[in-house]
Parts: structure tokens; sequence; C-alpha cells
């Protein structure tokens, strides 16, 4: 099915693309400035939009988007190269659906232009190059469409951004899991932690902050589903784990790695409370050799595997299984060797046996 459009004018160019399994027409027009107006549902904008505690005005999301400094870098790019290597994208009502930020530019240019009494330049300035939808598109063809642009294109929003807009194409508009793990080409539980992120940074972390670096956090809350990677084993250290991030005791996301680590230690716990990951990084290293020690993480993984030997296993040196038992026999070997090196006993006490000995 083929969208309408608006009317074209002599000479104007008209470009087809398809969204949703129907083909939209876009017109491409240079649009004077003043009749293009800034979007507040804009994925880059919402965050510090909220922050203002009211319904901004065009003047507000514009100083907000002005203190971005990609928009800065944006800004002597389109000046060097004077004027745009991409076009907008509007509504028919010319709201900005794709541009915000070099619309922002153009204003800031125009403004240079007219304080340098430089009338030629302002008016050029005066007119941006957009691409203009058509006025039947719905708001869920305008999100797949943002979608396809800036998380499975190539001009990628941040990775809180991408986030936001899994989040609103699952909740707002009813994809499937399943359904967004294809388009993104990501697996199912990917996208799950990307929701459980997603929430509880924006209800619980972005709600009570006043700072737009924290924007930059977003990494230690994917890491904290991935680390658990099941909600219900992350979800009794959610507001713990808020705090952490806001008290600043991460100072970047992949420490997070070790929290189910910490967490399984209480005197690491301790000192992450306390302190820090650094310091609760060396109790737990004090308490599980394993986690600074190739050789001890080694006898970790060969305690793990024997507690959970299988049943053929188990079988197999019962009936004398002369290759398997040889390991073992050679495993006995060495640990005898290393402790007679190290002048240790490999006697363990027992409560309620007196002692407990290794034999062979």
């Amino acid at each position: 099915m083929e969208s309408a459009t608006i009317a074209v004018r002599p000479g104007e160019f008209v470009e087809q693309i398809i969204i949703g399994g129907r083909r939209v027409s876009l017109v491409h027009r240079d649009l004077p400035l003043d009749d293009v107006r800034l979007n507040p549902d804009n994925q880059r904008v919402q965050f510090v939009l909220s922050m203002l505690g009211h319904s901004p005005t065009k003047e507000e999301i514009a100083a907000q988007l002005w203190e971005l400094d990609d928009v800065k870098l944006l800004l002597r790019s389109i000046k060097q190269n004077g004027g745009l290597l991409e076009r907008i994208i509007v509504k028919a009502d010319g709201t900005i659906i794709e541009g915000n930020c070099r619309t922002v530019v153009y204003r800031k240019l125009r403004e240079e232009a007219k304080k340098a009494n430089k009338e030629n330049e302002a008016q050029a300035w005066s007119l941006i190059p957009a691409r203009i939808l058509p006025a039947d598109i719905s708001d869920k063809d305008l999100a797949y469409l943002l979608g396809e642009l800036h998380v499975a294109g190539k001009n990628e929003w941040t990775p809180f951004e991408q986030a936001a807009w899994v989040y609103k194409m699952s909740q707002l508009y009813g994809y499937t899991i399943a359904e967004l793990a294809q388009h993104l080409r990501k697996t199912k539980a990917y996208i799950e932690q990307l929701l459980w992120a997603y929430t509880l940074m924006r209800d619980q972390f972005l709600a009570k902050s006043k700072d737009k670096s924290d924007l930059g956090k977003w990494s230690y809350f994917l890491e904290f589903y991935k680390a658990f990677r099941r909600k219900k084993d992350a979800e009794p250290y959610e507001v713990r784990f808020v705090r952490w991030v806001r008290d600043g005791k991460f100072t970047k996301g992949a420490q997070v790695r070790k929290l189910p680590r910490i967490i399984a230690e209480p005197r690491a716990v301790k000192a992450l409370d306390e302190y820090g990951f650094d310091e609760a990084l060396e109790v737990l290293a004090r308490e599980q050799p394993g986690e600074s020690s190739r050789l001890f993480s080694a006898i970790d993984d060969v305690i793990h595997e024997l507690r959970r030997a299988s049943f053929e296993e188990i079988q197999a040196l019962r009936l004398g299984d002369q290759a398997r038992i040889g390991k073992f026999r050679q495993l006995y070997r060495m640990l005898v060797d290393l402790a007679d090196l190290a002048s240790f006993s490999l006697d363990e006490p027992d409560t309620k046996q007196g002692k407990r000995q290794i034999r062979g």
C-alpha cells in the first residue's frame, strides 16, 4: 500500500522508501527555518529536558541540545561544508522527526551571521534542506523508521538512546522480544536484559539525577543484568546497585561483571559499601584466591566439575577405566608434591570425625 503524499512543486525531488511494508513518499524541499519545530519526544533530549521539571519551551529545547558536546562539533562540520550532507526529516506539519541537532546548528549559524551583519549569509542559513513525510504516516511507522536509521543503521544513537527505542517499541507498539531480536540481529536474552536495564536506570537512577553525565552510566546497568543473567537473581540487589552507582562505588561498567562474586562474600560486600570496587576486589582476592590467581582459579574449576560429575563418569571409574583413573592419580600426586614443596598438610580438620585425610 502506498501512502498519501504532500503536493509536489515543480523541480522538487520525491524519494520513496518502504516502512512496515508500505511505500512512503518523501518530498525534498528547502524549508524556512522558522517553519520547522523541535521535537521534545526526541530520544536524545528526553532525559535532559526531564530535568527542567516542566513542559519545555522551544527555546529551552534548543538550549539543552546546544549544551551537548557533539552538537558543537556538528556546527563546525556544517559550517566548513557550507550546509548539510543529509537532509532533516519532518512531518507534514513541520515537526522534526530526524534532525533536531542539525536544526539547532542552523539557528546558531543564522544568529552568528546576523550578529556579524552578514545578511546574505544569514539568509543562506534561513532555509534548511528537509525531507517531508506524508500527513498520514503513523507514530508506529515513525518509530520504526528511526530504529532503522539509528539502531539497525549506520547513524547510531548512543547505547542508552537505542535502549529507549527498544523499550518504546516493546511497551508502546507491542513488538515482541523475538521480533525485536530478529530486527536488531541480537539474542532474545540480550533484548530482555536491555529492557530490564533501561527500566531500572530510567525509573530508579535517572529519575533522581540532575547530572547529564549520568547518561554515561548506561553500561553499568546493562552489565548488571548480564552478570546475573536472570531477572529473579538480580532483583534482590537492584536497590543497592542503584545506590552503589549513584555513590560512585564503580568507576567503569566492566567492574560490574564481578558483582555476583562480590555479593557471595559478605566481607567483600561490606568493603564495597564502605569504600568501593577496588577495596571489595582486594577482600575477594584474599577470601577467594581464584579471583587473582590462575592456579587457584583452575582449582576452583576442578572443584566445581568434581561436584557435578555425571553418573556415566562415576560408573566408568567404578568399572576400572584406567585412562580416567590415571588422571585422578596424576592429580593426587601433583597435590601431594605441591603440599610437600610448600610445607603444608593436606589433612583437613573435621568437627565430627576428628580428621579427614586425602587417600589414594
